[in-house]
């Protein structure tokens, strides 16, 4: 059997996530340019392997074999895992070339308030490996503020953004629960937002869940059909899913809320949305954004980074904020949409230009 060119090791769907899309579409661009590849999934451990996407148990010992017997000429590392970025850093003595993409803000607010003996560390490991990829400017100029004064290379920090543009086809909508379909139906306007896991940073709901069902509330005043269709794709906190859903019956919002988690695929939802929001209190590039506006749709985004070019922004956190950036935004809707650039750029061939040069190809 010919010997795989290039391991990318990270998540693959289900469940849905953004670096799971991320490296899913990536791979059929490798297929179209006749790459061979193996993806190593080391988060969905109950699901099946199939062709080249293998599904890993126990990741961390894999590791430790794959780096030693491993023959790819690229491995890619998509995982802010520590205990990865060590094994990370004994891979690099081998003669593979190693890429990392950085998606999280917990690896440069780690290596932000390391002490100087894990700064030198890891910067000796940045230094022998190809390229760290960060898929924001707020993050390269976090890892360039840390690392750079015990020495790193500027070089071998680059920031591309992970965006590539869904494909849709008919049977993509064929294929959407029927929930859905009769819920867009009945109600109007339709707002969308997505989370991969109910999940808290800063002791406040991290995609801003909560932020939303106030909205909903909030709207339903001037929009009694108001539909806000919430997608997650894990579901491993019940309890704080149950005062969710307990706020929602206080408010009296129940038939204007859908909740999907049973891993859902978001952009057919999103491209028959009429707003996306996207209140996190920290975030990497979601992709969830970019296809928002590739699809002409208002994305109203929290100001915690920098984000995309013709997304309306509110204050972090600020529920009365958020409520009038979202109905000023309906009350102007055709005007917004009309005004919002479809052409997002992909720099999906900024990698794949990496990799050619990597490889000869």
């Amino acid at each position: 059997m010919k010997d795989k060119q290039i391991g990318i090791i990270g998540s693959y769907p289900l469940p849905y996530g953004g670096v799971a899309i991320h490296i899913e579409r990536f791979c059929k661009l490798l297929d179209q340019s006749h790459y061979t590849y193996s993806v190593y999934d080391i988060r969905s451990k109950e699901a099946a392997s199939f062709n080249n996407v293998y599904r890993l148990k126990k990741p961390y010992f894999w590791y430790l074999k794959y780096i030693l017997f491993s023959r790819e000429k690229i491995i890619h590392l998509h995982t802010t895992h520590p205990l990865f970025w060590f094994l990370f850093g004994i891979s690099v003595l081998k003669r593979t070339h190693f890429i990392t993409t950085i998606h999280s803000v917990k690896c440069p607010n780690y290596f932000s308030q390391a002490n100087w003996f894990i700064k030198k560390l890891m910067t000796e490991i940045i230094n022998r490996s190809y390229l760290v990829i960060t898929v924001n400017d707020e993050f390269r100029d976090s890892f360039l503020s840390s690392l750079v004064p015990v020495g790193l290379n500027p070089k071998k920090i680059k920031t591309i953004h992970p965006f590539i543009p869904p494909t849709l086809t008919d049977a993509d909508y064929q294929d959407m629960d029927e929930r859905v379909q009769s819920f867009i139906d009945t109600h109007s306007p339709i707002i969308s937002v997505n989370a991969f896991r109910l999940t808290f940073y800063n002791d406040h709901d991290l995609y801003g869940i909560d932020m939303c069902i106030e909205l909903c509330a909030y709207l339903k005043n001037e929009y009694p059909d108001v539909g806000l269709i919430v997608c997650i794709s894990v579901m491993d906190t019940p309890e704080y899913f149950c005062t969710l859903q307990e706020n929602i019956r206080e408010l009296d919002i129940e038939s204007n809320i859908l909740i999907l988690t049973d891993g859902v695929s978001f952009p057919p939802i999103l491209s028959l949305s009429d707003i996306f929001v996207r209140p996190t209190n920290t975030d990497g590039d979601a992709l969830s954004i970019r296809e928002a506006l590739s699809f002409g749709i208002p994305a109203i985004t929290s100001d915690v980074v920098v984000r995309p070019e013709g997304c309306v922004t509110f204050k972090t956190r600020d529920q009365a904020d958020f409520n009038q950036k979202v109905l000023d935004t309906l009350h102007h809707h055709n005007e917004i949409s009309q005004n919002i650039k479809k052409n997002i750029t992909s720099e999906s061939s900024e990698l794949l230009d990496i990799y050619k040069e990597i490889l000869g190809h």
